[in-house]
């Protein structure tokens, strides 16, 4: 059986234009918190109701390549002394993911809000005698995500 999503690879874009390089993409995921309680009278019934939603930061993943656009807005975080007579509304910036299939077509897209680096890691641990790929490492907090429906 040939099933055309059985190798799906992520793309990021941001400002209308793709960041290449993306190889892993974290689960998105909403934290809901909630609180059970009883109603006045009915002691025997407990009830759920929610209080909060959050969203989990997004973990990407990319070998090492040269993107200075891409880099230097990840960078803006670490560099207070840039950004400190900054507008705050310049940071953060909606970023889209798009999963693709291997035939090209994008089943599926998410629109995340607000996003800005919380965590850069240029390159992992690296060993001489070993073949791997230097990867790099990006946190993106966010403000939460919708799905695009095309």
């Amino acid at each position: 059986m040939n099933d055309r999503y059985d190798s799906i690879s992520p793309r990021l874009r941001m400002d209308d234009r793709v960041v290449e390089g993306f190889s892993t993409i974290s689960v998105l995921k909403p934290d809901n918190d909630r609180i059970d309680y009883r109603s006045a009278g009915m002691t025997d019934v407990l009830t759920k109701i929610l209080i909060t939603t959050s969203f989990d930061s997004v973990l990407l993943e990319r070998d090492v390549i040269h993107d200075p656009e891409f880099e230097a807005w990840a960078n803006r975080t670490n560099n207070f002394d840039e950004t400190q007579n900054e507008a705050p509304n310049n940071i953060p910036r909606n970023i889209v993911v798009e999963v693709h299939s291997r035939t090209g077509e994008r089943p599926t897209a998410y629109s995340n809000r607000s996003c800005w680096a919380s965590e850069l890691c240029t390159v992992d641990d690296i060993d001489i005698g070993d073949s791997s790929v230097a990867i790099k490492r990006l946190r993106l907090e966010n403000q939460g995500w919708d799905q695009i429906v095309a």
